[in-house]
């Protein structure tokens, strides 16, 4: 069974009005994939409905998302069957008659597979969560990610900056893989880190050195290990 993952609402946009962007359809989509089980069956004249669009609309959008690889419809005269291929969220615009990643760096990311642990073990000890590297989505968020040439430490940066700025608030469910590795990441990342008062530039560049502490011994158990 294909999977799906939730997506808060506030996330994209709080709105109900109608005509909904081209995302609401999107996320309306996986909802109603996600509830029948994978892929779902309607007609044309209800994703009008349902979104308040024109059908060329509707049939533009179709064929845009089936174009770039997002979901593989399934047409006949009267009924569309819709499924959902590719859920990872990232900003791709690769279409079908578009070359492949660059295989350099994909066997690069394939070659240093402890790195997923490394990544999820850091998160589950700031966050206090128990993830595990071996869930497929997890595992494709990172790897995501990492084919957008972010760096294992940047994965760091974006834990602590989330971890400090939503732990102990109604933030704190979404302290997730799918949540901070998604295609936010980058937003993360980048995002100012809001000091608390009297605090130093010298106590910022202590907590980085830390991170970066912690994952040079993680690698050297990781070998000694092996040897």
């Amino acid at each position: 069974m294909q999977e799906f993952v939730s997506i808060p609402t506030y996330l994209i946009e709080e709105s109900k009005d109608k005509p909904y962007s081209k995302i609401e359809a999107y996320i309306d989509i996986l909802n109603m994939a996600d509830e029948s089980g994978g892929e779902f069956e309607t007609t044309r004249r209800t994703l009008e409905n349902r979104w308040g669009w024109s059908g060329r609309r509707v049939n533009s959008f179709l064929s845009e998302l089936e174009e770039r690889t997002i979901i593989e419809p399934r047409m006949n005269q009267k009924r569309t069957k819709i499924k959902p291929i590719n859920t990872g969220f990232s900003d791709s615009k690769r279409t079908k008659n578009e070359p492949k990643m660059n295989q350099k760096r994909t066997k690069e990311i394939n070659e240093d597979t402890e790195i997923y642990k490394r990544i999820i073990d850091y998160m589950n000890s700031r966050c206090g969560t128990r993830y595990t590297e071996k869930n497929k989505q997890t595992k494709e968020s990172i790897h995501a990610r990492l084919e957008e040439k972010f760096t294992e430490e940047d994965f760091y940066t974006v834990i602590d900056k989330k971890s400090n700025e939503w732990i102990g608030t109604e933030m704190e469910r979404y302290l997730r893989p799918q949540t901070l590795f998604g295609t936010k990441f980058e937003s993360y990342l980048n995002q100012n880190i809001v000091k608390e008062k009297g605090q130093t530039a010298q106590m910022l560049e202590s907590h980085y050195d830390m991170v970066s502490e912690w994952a040079r011994k993680k690698k050297m158990q990781e070998g000694f290990n092996d040897g």
